[in-house]
């Protein structure tokens, strides 16, 4: 009797041995992108799981140096990188930033997630203009934009994590209603003090621009216009410029912080 009980003891402890090494080898998930859009929607989709979310290039570059360094400085940055589970790209509409065939040569396993087009029949995708298919605008800052790709990203994680599923749904429906309450906000300050005119600095927040379904010009812009400029640490804020941040680079905070902050500049600038 003491004999079994002895070999019953001894099994047990190999077992949860092997389990709990098992367990400590285990790598943790891990997901990559190399746009500061979505490295934000990453961060905010994945908060309170233990997935780690990486941003690939150096934090001081902005979008428009982002593809060169891609291709001619990225490979020590991907080495240096644990195994990565998932990459979320925009491939589909910016072949430039692709990150795939970067990813593939230190492992052939990484799934690729484009947040632009999902990848499925029939699957959703993006509202684009030319000058989106070429680079030169910031179309996530289109609420609708933002909350399609959105929608794409968690359906995804959805289907590589489905032990997280209960907390990137509730991540999901609270970014999204962040982002519909933004979008709402933006009309009704817009309405309430009269704004009849968008004027821009820069095509590059067009999308924001047309989003407001307003009259948009590029110059020769009315006095009581709205400017719409990218906003910058150097420039004093003034009534009638409202300095948006479009993600040109990383942000410290997530993008709950990142509407209402925009918010508050628009607010400002009214």
């Amino acid at each position: 009797m003491k004999a079994l009980l002895l070999l019953l003891s001894t099994s047990l402890f190999m077992t949860s041995s092997w389990a709990l090494a098992h367990k400590k080898t285990q790598p943790k998930p891990v997901i990559v992108s190399a746009l500061p859009v979505l490295h934000a929607l990453n961060q905010s989709l994945l908060e309170s799981t233990p997935v780690a979310v990486k941003y690939l290039p150096a934090k001081r570059l902005p979008v428009s140096r982002i593809s060169n360094w891609l291709k001619h400085k990225s490979q020590p940055a991907i080495a240096k990188l644990e195994p990565v589970t998932a990459l979320i790209t925009v491939e589909s509409v910016w072949p430039e930033y692709a990150l795939l065939k970067h990813m593939r040569s230190n492992n052939i396993a990484v799934i690729e997630i484009d947040a632009a087009t999902e990848i499925l029949a029939g699957g959703a995708q993006i509202r684009l203009s030319e000058a989106d298919l070429e680079g030169q605008t910031a179309f996530w800052m289109a609420p609708d934009n933002l909350i399609v790709m959105s929608q794409i990203i968690a359906r995804d994680m959805l289907r590589v994590w489905p032990r997280y599923a209960a907390q990137i749904k509730e991540n999901q429906q609270s970014l999204q209603q962040a982002i519909r309450g933004y979008a709402l906000k933006l009309d009704q300050l817009l309405l309430e003090h009269d704004i009849a005119e968008i004027c821009l600095e820069s095509d590059r927040l067009m999308p924001l621009a047309q989003a407001t379904y307003l009259p948009v010009e590029t110059s020769n812009c009315a006095t009581e216009s709205l400017k719409i400029i990218a906003f910058s640490k150097k420039q004093l804020m003034h009534k009638g410029q409202w300095q948006v941040d479009s993600l040109n680079k990383p942000i410290k905070g997530n993008l709950h912080d990142w509407l209402s902050v925009n918010l508050q500049r628009l607010e400002q600038a009214l």
